[in-house]
């Protein structure tokens, strides 16, 4: 079996058959788009919220006590984390499923 770096594949995939076999399956086509639009939305939210509250959340010393504006930061983190997660298995599920169709 021949070894083909990651570089020689990202620059030249119709070379190793990455696209044309995805343009030949639609079923597949359609799962990785489905899981690229999921991965999108959830790098963006992720961007625009999550990164932002991280940063936010490495500034509060850890000895300090908790104040009710962090306990309600904290909360809202959790909740809004229960919504991103399933956005992460849609993505997953979609990309194994084209990968499994396609025979790769």
């Amino acid at each position: 079996m021949e070894c083909i770096a990651a570089s020689v594949v990202v620059d030249h995939p119709t070379r190793y058959g990455g696209i044309p076999s995805t343009v030949l399956d639609p079923r597949a086509c359609g799962l990785l788009l489905i899981g690229l639009a999921s991965y999108l939305v959830m790098r963006v939210w992720s961007g625009l919220f999550f990164i932002r509250e991280m940063l936010a959340f490495q500034k509060i010393p850890p000895d300090s006590a908790p104040s009710p504006e962090l306990s309600a930061r904290v909360a809202r983190w959790t909740y809004w984390t229960w919504f991103r997660e399933p956005l992460d298995a849609i993505s997953l599920q979609c990309f194994l499923v084209a990968l499994y169709w396609l025979g790769l």
